[in-house]
Order: C-alpha cells, then structure tokens, then sequence
C-alpha cells in the first residue's frame, strides 16, 4: 500500500501526468484557417495537463483532463474539443465534465463522432468576454487591456475496459472548430480531421494539407495552424506575428521540428503580450 496511490481501489495503482503534476503546457491556434491571417497564434490560447490514471498493469483506466482557456484573439467565435485517437466511442464507459469547479456533469461524445471525442467549450466569446479599455476588442491579448479571467474545465473519462498505455499520448488530439460553422477545424499539424470537417477545405487558401498523411493543418512552409508547448509559453501580442516574436519558429518548422527545438523559449519581448 505504501507504493499505492489508490490502495483502497484495486483497479488503479497510480497516475502519469503531463507535462507533470504541476505544471501546465499551453495550446494555441490561429482561427483563420484554411487562410493565414495575422498568424499570432493567440486567436484561442488553452493552458492543459493531462492525467491517465493505470492499472499494476500499466494500462489506462481513466483520464482527468485539465484545461484553462485562457485567451481569444480572434474574431470568431471558437469551441474547443479534444479527441482520443484509435480509442472508439464503444470503449468510454462514462465521461463528466465541470465548469470553474462546479459540480460535474455527463459529458457525451460528440454527435458524429466515431472516435471518443468530446466538445469542452462551444464558445471562447461565451467564456472570455472583452478586455475593458479604449479599442478592446479579444480578451488577454492586448497589453493595455483590462486581464480577464481564464475559466477553467476539468473532464473526467472512464473506460469501459483498460487499455495499453501506447494508445495514449497526451495532449491527445486537442481541436478547436467555428462555433456557427462546425466544418471548420484546427488542429495540431499531423493530426488528422474529425468525420464532422469539411473535407472541401483542405488545400484552400494557404493550406497544403493532405489528409491521411502526417502532412496537416500547415501551409506549404510547414507553418503550422496549432502548437502545442509544454511549458506555460508566453504568447504574442495582438497582430503580432509569431515569427516576430519568435524567430528560431520557421527553422522549426522547415525542417520538420528537428532544428531550433527550444525555439520557444528565446522569445523577443517587445512582440508578446505582457500581462499574465
């Protein structure tokens, strides 16, 4: 029992976290896609980590999925959702999901869905409103603005059956989509589009996606339309673009993410936003 983390419950022996227990990364989209628009990846900015609760077997039975939606940037209105790839629908026993700290309530794979999926917000505009302030128009992107609050999301996913741990590699498959106009997914490059995006998207504009390969959501310079960090990264400025405030990003980018793997942490200050 000492080695235990649940010692009352044999189904579970202990927790895997990321990027730890105490830490947060951070998720950050451009809405505009499949266009490049501003490119300071700030439109929708969500702080995760991820806990996978496991058997003396190694293998998951249960995720706590925690997520901050801390920023929008952007003029649509966004959701946000996060699908577990190759874990089908049939293996999620049940699944709650609660608001700042409220009492949890069921949460149901999305309509359409094959895969487990999930919707944790339908509005960054509903859960962020505007910064106050002269010209004010995103909440926590601008400097001169007013801070607003992040809210904050906690799901809870139990499986029907345990599964290998090799299934699981977080933050999974974290999207956000247009509010009013469900085709329209963003997700990390080389993710894969959920059977609810539109399909007639892909390659308009500046994307050069082809999908079913490991080439997604990036336009023909591999410039992706999502990032995931595992740090809590400090996001640029309103209009900034992300190439100001990180030059070492296009090396990057262009070479697939084997050259200037620390670009994140050599920012240029003046192009970031300022306030917590």
């Amino acid at each position: 029992d000492s080695l235990d983390e649940f010692p009352n419950d044999p189904t579970r022996a202990f927790s895997r976290y990321y990027p730890d227990r105490n830490t947060w990364g951070t998720l950050a989209y451009e809405d505009n896609w499949p266009d490049r628009g501003d490119f300071d990846l700030n439109d929708v900015v969500v702080r995760y980590r991820t806990r996978e609760i496991m058997n003396a077997r190694r293998e998951v039975v249960s995720l706590e999925l925690d997520y901050r939606v801390l920023a929008h940037g952007g003029a649509y209105d966004m959701g946000f959702g996060v699908r577990l790839p190759g874990v089908p629908a049939s293996a999620v026993r049940q699944a709650t999901l609660s608001r700042n700290g409220a009492a949890a309530q069921p949460l149901a794979i999305e309509t359409g869905q094959t895969e487990a999926s999930y919707v944790v917000t339908r509005s960054s505009l509903g859960d962020l409103p505007n910064g106050s302030g002269a010209n004010c128009l995103f909440a926590n992107t601008q400097s001169p603005c007013s801070v607003v609050s992040p809210v904050s999301y906690r799901a809870v996913i139990d499986l029907t059956a345990p599964l290998a741990s090799s299934r699981f590699t977080s933050p999974y498959d974290p999207f956000i989509f247009r509010t009013n106009r469900r085709t329209h997914e963003v997700h990390l490059p080389g993710r894969q589009p959920t059977p609810l995006a539109g399909a007639t998207l892909f390659g308009q504009g500046d994307d050069r996606t082809v999908p079913g390969t490991a080439f997604t959501y990036m336009d023909r310079e591999r410039r992706p339309w999502a990032l995931d960090i595992p740090v809590e990264w400090k996001y640029p400025e309103e209009t900034h673009d992300i190439g100001w405030a990180y030059p070492k990003v296009k090396d990057w980018a262009q070479s697939s993410g084997t050259a200037s793997r620390d670009w994140y942490t050599t920012p240029v200050v003046r192009h970031l936003y300022t306030k917590p």
